[in-house]
């Protein structure tokens, strides 16, 4: 799975939120977690994202949609627009 451990600064983010700030679905979050696109660590069930990995993958992302048109960094997959998070 792509969970690892990592610096836990209090400030993490929760997976509704990542679905928030990107505008994708939980499914394309927990994708891009299992992946290892998007370093995540575990807290009981849940998923946490530190902010700093978020605006990792934001800035690498970009550069893959330009270079590769209208598609995510997982590997030319559309991303699933939000349909369900709160």
């Amino acid at each position: 799975m792509g969970a690892r451990q990592s610096r836990r600064t209090g400030r993490a983010l929760t997976v509704p939120q990542i679905c928030h700030e990107l505008n994708v679905s939980r499914m394309t979050v927990y994708g891009l977690i299992d992946s290892g696109e998007l370093p995540a660590y575990r807290v009981g069930k849940n998923y946490r994202i530190e902010p700093e990995d978020l605006e990792r993958y934001k800035t690498q992302g970009k550069a893959q949609v330009h270079a590769q048109g209208a598609t995510d960094a997982a590997g030319g997959a559309t991303l699933q627009m939000k349909g369900d998070c709160p």
